[in-house]
C-alpha cells in the first residue's frame, strides 16, 4: 500500500509541475542566474550613439529589479549621427509559438532619474531572421510615464506591423528612439518580459 501512495504523490507532483511549466515558455526574461551580463542578448551601436555592454551583451543590475535577483540595465546615448540596438532572445534557441490574435507583449521598465522621455527606445518583435516594424514605447502602452518607479508596458501583439501570427517569436529588439545630445546618457531597467 505505501508504494501506491508514493506513486500517487509523484504523479500529482509531476502533474502540478507540468501545469505550471506550461506558462514558462511565454517568459522571455525574468532574471538571470549568472551575474554580469545576460547571455541571451546582443548589443550593437554605431556612429556617435552608444550602449553600455559587457562583452557585447546587456548588463544586469542586482540593486533594483521588479522580480527577485536582477534586471536588465539599458544605458545609452542616442545621437542623430548614430544608431544602437539591443536584442533579447529566448534562451537556448527556444521560441514562443503565438496562439491567439489578441496576445500582448508585456514587460516592466524603470526610468532612472534624469531620463529624457524623447529618447524612449523603439521596440520590434523578432521571428527567426525577420523583424516586425518598430513601435515607440509611449503613454498609450504604459499609462503616465513617470521616472523612478516600475511601469507596466503592455503592447497588443497585433500592433506590430509585419508580424506573422502563425509563426513563432524568437525575441525582441530595442532600437534607438529620439536623438538627444551626446552629453545625455539615458538609463532604464527592464524586467519580466513576457
Amino acid at each position: 500500500m505505501p508504494k501506491y501512495r508514493i506513486l500517487v504523490v509523484i504523479i500529482i507532483f509531476l502533474g502540478h509541475s507540468f501545469a505550471f511549466g506550461q506558462d514558462y515558455p511565454r517568459v522571455l526574461f525574468a532574471d538571470s542566474v549568472l551575474p554580469g551580463n545576460y547571455g541571451y542578448s546582443l548589443v550593437s551601436y554605431s556612429g556617435f550613439s552608444w550602449v553600455e555592454n559587457v562583452k557585447g551583451k546587456i548588463p544586469l543590475t542586482d540593486t533594483l529589479s521588479f522580480t527577485p535577483r536582477n534586471a536588465l540595465s539599458l544605458k545609452y546615448t542616442s545621437s542623430i549621427r548614430g544608431m544602437w540596438e539591443s536584442a533579447i532572445y529566448f534562451p537556448e534557441n527556444r521560441n514562443y509559438k503565438l496562439h491567439e490574435h489578441d496576445e500582448v507583449l508585456s514587460f516592466r521598465i524603470y526610468l532612472m532619474a534624469g531620463f529624457d522621455l524623447q529618447a524612449l527606445p523603439k521596440i520590434a518583435v523578432l521571428q527567426g531572421d525577420s523583424c516586425t516594424e518598430k513601435i515607440t514605447i509611449q503613454n498609450s502602452y504604459t499609462g503616465r510615464l513617470l521616472l523612478g518607479e516600475w511601469l507596466h508596458v503592455r503592447i497588443p501583439i497585433r500592433h506590430f506591423v509585419g508580424l506573422d501570427h502563425q509563426g513563432s517569436v524568437s525575441g525582441i529588439v530595442f532600437y534607438q528612439g529620439g536623438a538627444t545630445g551626446l552629453e545625455v546618457v539615458n538609463h532604464m531597467l527592464i524586467d519580466q518580459i513576457e
